[in-house]
């Protein structure tokens, strides 16, 4: 399945206004991406959870798919030398449609920068799947989505009931449960 670049004409602004910046703050973003990301990567980087609020969250929307592949496909070039064949077309796309993306200046890295990667990854792992045991063990419906170019969705409803301790009880006036995003655990 070939994917293709594509983002919203705000977030495709935001993307082409980057620049790269040699002493760019770098951190261990462990969900979603479970890898370095340095701040000048991506607008508003330097402020996460706003960051996440504003592009990157949503698996459904092309746009934020496209934002996770720049990721994937720039881990695959780190550990393997090389983009995955099923992201070729779409990295091709990328270089052409942002040319100037910091991303693009970190294709190879130090001895230091890459053993700080892999514990990023363990780390990433490691809170993925505990993330996924505690909450998914309480899951009414678990479904996970091949979205095509490595991507794979993750997603799980948790019903609200009266007679549960584990979730927030409804009001008594609403005859069915509320669905609600796996993302919205805290309402």
């Amino acid at each position: 399945m070939t994917v293709h670049f594509q983002m919203s004409d705000k977030v495709l602004a935001a993307f082409r206004r980057l620049r790269y910046a040699a002493e760019s703050p770098v951190k261990c973003w462990w969900m979603p991406y479970g890898t370095l990301v340095w701040h000048d990567e991506h607008p508003g980087a330097e402020d996460y959870s706003s960051y996440l609020e504003e592009m990157g969250n949503d698996l459904d929307d092309p746009t934020d798919q496209t934002i996770h592949r720049l990721i994937i496909a720039r881990q695959h070039i780190w550990h393997d030398g090389s983009v995955p064949k099923e992201l070729n077309t779409f990295w091709t796309e990328a270089r052409q449609a942002i040319p100037e993306w910091p991303g693009f200046r970190r294709l190879s890295l130090s001895n230091d920068q890459y053993a700080a990667v892999l514990a990023c990854e363990a780390d990433s792992r490691e809170v993925h799947n505990s993330w996924l045991e505690a909450w998914a063990g309480d899951a009414d419906d678990l479904e996970t989505k091949d979205l095509g170019g490595l991507l794979t969705s993750t997603s799980f409803t948790v019903w609200r009931r009266e007679d549960s301790d584990k979730v927030v009880s409804l009001d008594s006036s609403k005859a069915k449960p509320k669905e609600r995003p796996w993302w919205r655990f805290w309402r």
